[in-house]
């Protein structure tokens, strides 16, 4: 949508005609205050597609409708760990957590340096699924998925989302935060000119 009105149109050429405004035909006790002016020579335009529309409402209702802002769900262990951090939310995390072969036990392993970095499975397997006589055979799996590691964590995870326009985390089960953080987006993409 374009605007018909020519931005070089003189104060004079904006007179009344019987009352009203001679290029909008507002009521001229509306026309002459100075907010009117300037919505009479202010366009919108988005940035995103270059549409310009006469009024702000307009174009926010273009911009929130045709360049909607998308949020992929945090899926894998080892993102969710560095989004949780950048979101500074105060969870338990383990550093990894294994499923035995064996017994399909799960075990949380929250060394961060070590040896071996599996130290908690081999004990759990050289206690629980020993060979008499004979050494254990160290089996294990190592779980990457947050409804795999959700089993161990005794606390519900928070969802984490991930805008797709600038990588930021969010907590997607709050609506109000994913809307937030949008709206950043939705006014970065209107322009007054």
């Amino acid at each position: 949508m374009t605007t018909s009105r020519s931005r070089g149109k003189s104060s004079s050429a904006h007179r009344a005609v019987s009352g009203f405004c001679g290029i909008c035909s507002h009521p001229w006790s509306l026309a002459a205050a100075p907010s009117h002016w300037l919505r009479l020579f202010t366009e919108y335009r988005c940035r995103r597609c270059d549409d310009r529309f006469e009024d702000r409402s307009r174009l926010w209702d273009h911009v929130r409708g045709k360049h909607p802002i998308a949020f992929q769900p945090v899926t894998q262990f080892e993102e969710y760990k560095q989004r949780a951090d950048e979101l500074q939310l105060a969870i338990s995390l383990p550093t990894r957590v294994y499923r035995c072969d064996y017994c399909h036990k799960l075990v949380r392993d929250d060394q961060v340096f070590g040896n071996s970095m599996n130290q908690p499975m081999q004990s759990h397997q050289e206690r629980e699924h020993r060979i008499p006589g004979g050494t254990t055979r160290i089996a294990f799996t190592v779980l990457k998925t947050i409804a795999e590691v959700q089993a161990v964590i005794t606390d519900s995870l928070p969802a984490i989302a991930v805008c797709q326009a600038c990588s930021a985390p969010v907590l997607s089960a709050n609506p109000q935060d994913r809307d937030d953080h949008a709206e950043t987006h939705y006014r970065e993409m209107m322009l007054a000119e």
